[in-house]
């Protein structure tokens, strides 16, 4: 997918919506010896072309698994609504990309906020 900037640069910052989640990696849930609130997913979607996912971050645990398949997605031009139609595998950092909310940018923010 794209990165922030190339996004900025090809879209009008009206035409960006962003969908976002921090969480605890659900398969780190049951561990009160693990960190919380670790794990950041970002799907970044063009509204003007029925949210066609336009690029996506991930920090978390098994971010590169996570990664093929969304690329593969956006290779296929997935809107945001075929991530939401997904089963979740559970319980597993995957699971949250159904699970993702929109952010709204603060009026004057660029494209992509971070």
């Amino acid at each position: 997918g794209m990165s922030e900037d190339e996004v900025r640069d090809k879209f009008a910052p009206e035409s960006i919506v962003e969908y976002r989640n921090a969480v605890t990696p659900l398969e780190w849930s049951l561990s009160e010896k693990r960190s919380k609130g670790v794990m950041y997913i970002k799907l970044i979607c063009n509204r003007d072309d029925d949210e066609r996912v336009l690029g996506f971050h991930i920090l978390s645990p098994n971010a590169a698994e996570i990664t093929q398949a969304v690329g593969l997605g956006i290779r296929l031009r997935a809107r945001r609504e075929d991530f939401d139609d997904l089963v979740g595998i559970h319980p597993s950092v995957a699971e949250l990309m159904t699970t993702l909310h929109m952010t709204e940018l603060p009026e004057g923010a660029g494209g992509c906020s971070t």
